[in-house]
């Protein structure tokens, strides 16, 4: 039983979910581009995105979707951004939306996903030399903070409700759906993780690295109401960040909800956050 749980969770949260979008940027009158580029993992997964240029671009920022999301949902902040002149690439992560891959990976493989947007966005001609930053959900915020932590070339990071470490929002989320039977499923599919995926739960935790993005600046965004992601995720990777870093506790926000419930603020503190911190370098 143990183990038909463990094998039946570990395929809810890694199967491929592909989807084609129903919007995309031109629904809401922005000129975008098509782009495909490959994962910097060694599998080298192609990576299905939008590049969406702004007039008099003060820099250009990523934004990465969550763990059940794609790009698509995304949309409204990078509307946003574009409001504030910032050029944006949206793209699906491996396994989700219009991408490659057979298997998400919760934020490990990921990461080299986020790498690999900024190895394109460093190889194209008009977006070679401008400042990058990055913005991610869940997930895609976990996924942020670490591939941040490998390359010197994201100059600022804004998170909402992304985790401080894998393995202890797996067990809790097992916990809550299976009672005392969740430990033993949990210890079961990190079992099977590492042996079958070679993903190691334990390894995935953006609160053991988040503290080398320093002096690069950090936004950290709290959903107040937030089941998924609790509170305390955030608290760590908070505590464990160097300054320069900001937090905002949206209090009515489920998860990954804050612009939906509060999004004149939220508006005005990521794109304040960025105009600061993506300053050209002289």
């Amino acid at each position: 039983m143990i183990n038909s749980l463990a094998r039946l969770s570990t395929w809810a949260g890694t199967r491929r979910r592909p989807s084609v979008p129903r919007f995309t940027p031109k629904y809401y009158g922005l000129q975008y581009e098509d782009v495909r580029f490959p994962s910097a993992h060694s599998d080298g997964v192609s990576l299905s995105g939008w590049l969406i240029p702004a007039p008099q671009s003060r820099g250009a920022i990523i934004l990465c979707h969550g763990h059940t999301s794609t790009r698509m949902h995304l949309l409204p902040k990078a509307v946003m951004l574009y409001g504030h002149h910032f050029t944006t690439l949206l793209f699906d992560f491996r396994a989700r939306g219009l991408s490659g891959g057979e298997r998400c990976t919760l934020g490990a493989r990921e990461t080299e996903d986020v790498l690999g947007a900024v190895a394109y966005l460093r190889s194209r001609p008009d977006t070679a030399a401008i400042p990058l930053g990055a913005l991610g959900e869940s997930m895609g915020g976990a996924a942020v903070i670490r591939a941040a932590a490998c390359s010197q070339e994201i100059d600022c990071i804004v998170t909402e409700a992304a985790y401080a470490s894998l393995d202890r929002v797996v067990k809790q989320r097992l916990v809550m759906a299976l009672g005392p039977m969740g430990s033993p499923v949990f210890a079961s599919c990190q079992r099977m993780s590492a042996e079958e995926f070679e993903l190691e739960i334990e390894t995935i935790s953006p609160e053991r690295v988040i503290g080398s993005l320093a002096p690069r600046a950090a936004l950290l965004i709290t959903d107040g109401l937030d089941l998924t992601c609790p509170r305390r995720e955030s608290d760590r990777l908070y505590a464990a960040a160097g300054e320069p870093k900001m937090r905002w506790i949206a209090p009515t926000a489920p998860h990954c909800m804050a612009f939906q419930t509060a999004r004149e603020e939220y508006s005005r503190r990521v794109s304040q956050f960025f105009t600061e911190h993506l300053a050209p370098k002289s």
